[in-house]
């Protein structure tokens, strides 16, 4: 999870800014679909688990620390430049 937090990080930079270092942190949390999780949520090794179920309101409930317009970039740089893996 650590890794692929790590690429998807290296991935999602922001292209404007020429000067300032950006560092964009990426936290990983892990959905499972089709069973449930012990007490709604597990924490190993610092990573969340959770089902899938309730993550919308997972993500919902931590501090907005992007705007709408950003994230959408993201969004779409994330589109173009990760790949599913083979």
């Amino acid at each position: 999870m650590d890794f692929e937090a790590d690429q998807a990080a290296l991935v999602l930079t922001d292209p404007d800014v020429v000067v300032v270092v950006v560092v964009v942190v990426v936290v990983p949390i892990m959905a499972i679909h089709g069973t449930q999780v012990p007490w709604g949520k597990v924490v190993m090794d610092g990573v969340p688990v959770v089902s899938a179920r309730r993550l919308p309101s997972m993500l919902r409930a931590l501090p907005e620390v992007l705007g709408p317009e950003r994230v959408a970039a993201l969004a779409d740089q994330a589109r173009i430049r990760l790949h599913p893996a083979a």
